[in-house]
């Protein structure tokens, strides 16, 4: 047994394995609290999982506070880039003229609306996808882009649109379809107080849409 010189105190080879057995188990303790996390935390909501049929009835808002919240205090928390995506199957009906609508059948019929800005639509007149954004040059005057593709009619699509940062990127079963490069950087309408809507009443396209994901930053297709 060695004294300390300066205390006098005995330190032996117990108090060692007592200090290294608190150690190795603070790592222990968070490790497993951050892997706990992080298997917990997803990086999406689901919006709509359900085989949706939509008819002009059909209306769905989600209050962004519901989604937030939690560990999760803000949209973009988690840095892995300023933006979002949205992924979803979707197959649209092959009609023609204004029958079983209550609007007009070449008005716009909104897929999601994420509060005022990113919107999705589609154009049954034109078959064709239409993502709307918005950003400014300078503060007096805001630009209002919209995006199109064309889409198929009578076939489940899987789609997903990337805004990563000023980066705009539309795949279609997985393949990249456009990528569009913005002005500036859109804004994102992502604060608490915001509602994520699915549809619109008395304003809808007509065929089926599934598993609806909002993710909360730009992804790639080895996310989805």
């Amino acid at each position: 047994m060695k004294k300390d010189s300066v205390s006098g105190y005995s330190f032996n080879f117990s108090d060692f394995a007592i200090i290294a057995v608190i150690i190795l188990g603070f790592v222990l303790f968070m490790s497993y609290k951050n892997l706990f996390t992080n298997f917990n935390k997803k990086n999406y909501v689901l919006i709509a999982d359900e085989n949706l049929k939509l008819d002009e009835k059909f209306q769905r808002n989600v209050e962004m506070g519901s989604i937030l919240g939690g560990q999760k205090q803000n949209f973009n928390d988690d840095g892995r880039g300023f933006g979002l995506s949205v992924s979803w199957e979707m197959k649209l009906d092959n009609v023609q003229g204004n029958k079983n609508w209550n609007s007009k059948y070449d008005k716009l019929k909104p897929i999601i609306k994420i509060g005022n800005t990113p919107t999705i639509h589609v154009n049954h007149k034109d078959s064709t996808l239409i993502i709307t954004l918005q950003y400014k040059d300078n503060p007096l005057y805001s630009h209002n882009p919209q995006i199109e593709i064309p889409i198929f009619t009578s076939k489940t699509c899987k789609y997903l649109v990337v805004i990563n940062g000023r980066r705009v990127n539309i795949y279609v079963d997985e393949k990249l379809v456009k990528s569009v490069y913005l002005g500036n950087v859109p804004y994102l309408d992502i604060g608490d107080d915001v509602v994520v809507q699915v549809g619109e009443q008395n304003n809808n396209f007509q065929g089926t849409l599934n598993n609806m994901m909002l993710y909360y930053h730009p992804i790639d297709l080895d996310t989805m």
